[in-house]
């Protein structure tokens, strides 16, 4: 249509300058529409791309611990979530030593266990736990028998008398 045409046509009731406020509201809702589809897919994608990573943790946590479960699927206490302490495997002649000295004297106290420990390589926690062990294992073998305490090795009389002998 020839610009002339246009306006040679009747003219309505209508204005014209009403349909041009209608079009822009028109389009500004079109806009927002579009803005809300694109930030809608954005949320998608970093739900996906957080799922992933969710997913490649869990892959990775069981790559290092096998049989444990990962740490969303044990719900319990965060103590379930900490990894498992690795036992310590004693040297067969540290195992000795610590024989030898349990043999001598089934309590050790501070400074003894530092230098036992010091002399064995170990730290003076692992020591400690291994006399805790052994004096379990030694009551366990050992049901009737009372553990022999450092006052025990001081050169007291095995019978048992502690006091002066009176002789009637």
């Amino acid at each position: 249509m020839t610009p002339a045409a246009y306006f040679q046509m009747p003219r309505t009731n209508f204005p014209i300058t009403a349909i041009y406020p209608l079009h822009e509201q028109h389009l500004f809702q079109r806009q927002q529409q579009q803005q809300q589809q694109q930030q809608q897919q954005q949320q998608q994608l970093q739900l996906q791309q957080h799922h992933l990573q969710q997913q490649q943790q869990d892959q990775d946590f069981k790559k290092r611990q096998p049989d444990a479960p990962t740490p969303r699927q044990s719900r319990g206490s965060s103590a379930r979530n900490k990894t498992k302490r690795v036992r310590t495997i004693f040297t067969p002649e540290q195992l000795k030593r610590l024989e030898q000295e349990f043999s001598n004297q089934m309590y050790l106290v501070g400074h003894d266990r530092g230098f036992l420990a010091s002399s064995l390589s170990l730290t003076e926690a692992q020591v400690k736990v291994w006399f805790q062990n052994r004096r379990i294992k030694f009551r366990k073998l050992n049901p009737g028998r009372a553990p022999k305490t450092e006052s025990d090795s001081d050169g007291d009389d095995s019978a048992g008398n502690t006091g002066p002998t009176s002789i009637s």
